[in-house]
C-alpha cells in the first residue's frame, strides 16, 4: 500500500512539474511571438468552409484532413473568433501531448524521473516551440500519434486485443488530422509481424482486425471528401513538387534543428542501446525506420522531420541513464542540470534567432 501511494505521489509530482514547464513555454510564446502559422490561412478557411461560412475551397489537400479544422469550427461557437479557437486547440493539445509523452516514456523506460526529463526535452524542442504553440495543427496530430504508440507498446507487451483495437482506432482518427498517424500504423504493422512467440494465425487475424478498424474510418471519410470535392490523396501526391530546398545542406540543417544539442544525448544513448530489452530495441528501431518516410513528402522542414524527435527522446533518456551510472551524488545532479540547461537554452536561442538568420543560412 505504501509503495502504491508513493508511486502515485511521484507520478503526480512529475506531471505537475511537466505542466509547469509547458505553461511557461506557452506563456512565453503568447507574450512574445505573433501566432502566424505556416498553413494558418488554409486551415482557417477550411474551418469556415466546414461551418458553411464560405464556399471557396482552400488548398484541396487541407480538406483531406478534416479533424483539425473541424475542431476549430466547434471552438468558434464558444469563442466567436476563429483565430482564438485555433490557438486554443493548439495549446490544449500541447498540454495533452506533454502528458501523453510522459506516460509513453514511462512505459518505455519504467522510470518516472527519466520520463519527466525526456518529456521536458520533447516539449521544449525547437520545432514544437516554433510550430506547435501557434496557429498550426501540429500538437493534435502528434498527440494522437503518441497515443497510438502507447497502445502499440502495451499490446507488444501483453497482446491484449483491447490495446490492438485502440491503437488501430487512434491511427485511423489521427489520419483524419494529419498524415503522421500513418507512421504509427506502420509501427503497428511491424509489431504484429515481428512479435516473438506469436503464431502466424494470430498475426494474420490481428492484421485483418487492425486493417478493418482503420478502413472502416478512413475509407468512408475519404469517399465523402471525394464525393463533395472530387479530390483524393492520389491527386495530392501527383501535384506535389520537389522543393528547391530538397538538398543535402537543407536536409542536414533541418534534421539538426529537430533536436539541436539534444542530439548529443541521443548519441550517448546509442552506447546504452545494447543493454535495452527486446521490446525497447524494437520500438526505437521501428520508430527510426518509419520516421525516414518523411522524405516521401519531398519537402524540407524541422516541423516535417519532428516525428524523429520521439525515438531521439527515447535514446536521450537512455543516454541520461548511461551517464548517471558513471557518476554519483552531486556530480550526477550537476552534470544533468548543466546538460538540460544547455539543451533548453539552445532551443530557445534558435527560436529567437533562426528567423533573422534564415536569409544567411539560405545562401
Amino acid at each position: 500500500m505504501y509503495n502504491y501511494f508513493t508511486r502515485k505521489i511521484v507520478t503526480l509530482t512529475c506531471l505537475l512539474i511537466l505542466l509547469l514547464v509547458a505553461t511557461l513555454n506557452v506563456l512565453y510564446r503568447t507574450a512574445t511571438i505573433d501566432f502566424i502559422g505556416v498553413d494558418a490561412a488554409d486551415y482557417l478557411q477550411t474551418a469556415q468552409l466546414m461551418a458553411g461560412e464560405t464556399s471557396e475551397l482552400p488548398l484541396p489537400n487541407r480538406i483531406l484532413k478534416p479533424l483539425g479544422p473541424g475542431l476549430i469550427t466547434v471552438g468558434n461557437y464558444f469563442f466567436q473568433d476563429y483565430n482564438q479557437s485555433f490557438i486554443s486547440v493548439a495549446i490544449l493539445f500541447y498540454f495533452a501531448l506533454a502528458v501523453m509523452m510522459f506516460f509513453f516514456l514511462r512505459l518505455f523506460i519504467r522510470d518516472s524521473y527519466l520520463a519527466l526529463i525526456g518529456s521536458i526535452l520533447y516539449i521544449t524542442a525547437y520545432p514544437l516551440l516554433k510550430y506547435g504553440i501557434e496557429l498550426s495543427t501540429e500538437t493534435g496530430a502528434h498527440f494522437l500519434y503518441l497515443f497510438a504508440l502507447f497502445f502499440i507498446c502495451n499490446w507488444y507487451q501483453r497482446a491484449s486485443q483491447r490495446d490492438l483495437v485502440l491503437a488501430a482506432l487512434l491511427v485511423a482518427v489521427g489520419f483524419l488530422w494529419k498524415e503522421y498517424s500513418a507512421l504509427a500504423g506502420l509501427v503497428l504493422l511491424l509489431a504484429i509481424v515481428v512479435k516473438p512467440h506469436y503464431s502466424p494465425k494470430h498475426k494474420i487475424n490481428d492484421l485483418l482486425l487492425t486493417g478493418s478498424v482503420m478502413a472502416l474510418i478512413i475509407i468512408p471519410a475519404q469517399l465523402i471528401v471525394y464525393y463533395k470535392y472530387g479530390y483524393t490523396y492520389l491527386d495530392w501526391f501527383r501535384e506535389g513538387s520537389l522543393s528547391s530546398e530538397f538538398t543535402l545542406y537543407y536536409i542536414v540543417k533541418s534534421l539538426a534543428a529537430v533536436y539541436l544539442l539534444g542530439w548529443i544525448l541521443a548519441a550517448i544513448g546509442c552506447l546504452g542501446f545494447p543493454k535495452l530489452n527486446r521490446q525497447q530495441k524494437f520500438i526505437i528501431i521501428s520508430l527510426l525506420l518509419v520516421s525516414l518516410t518523411f522524405f516521401i513528402w519531398r519537402s524540407v522542414s524541422s516541423r516535417l522531420y519532428f516525428v524523429l524527435a520521439v525515438p531521439l527522446t527515447m535514446l536521450a533518456i537512455v543516454g541520461i541513464r548511461f551517464l548517471s551510472a558513471r557518476f554519483s551524488g552531486w556530480q550526477k545532479l550537476v552534470i544533468l542540470f548543466v546538460l538540460l540547461s544547455l539543451i533548453i537554452a539552445a532551443n530557445y536561442l534558435w527560436l529567437l534567432v533562426s528567423d533573422g538568420w534564415r536569409p544567411f543560412l539560405s545562401r
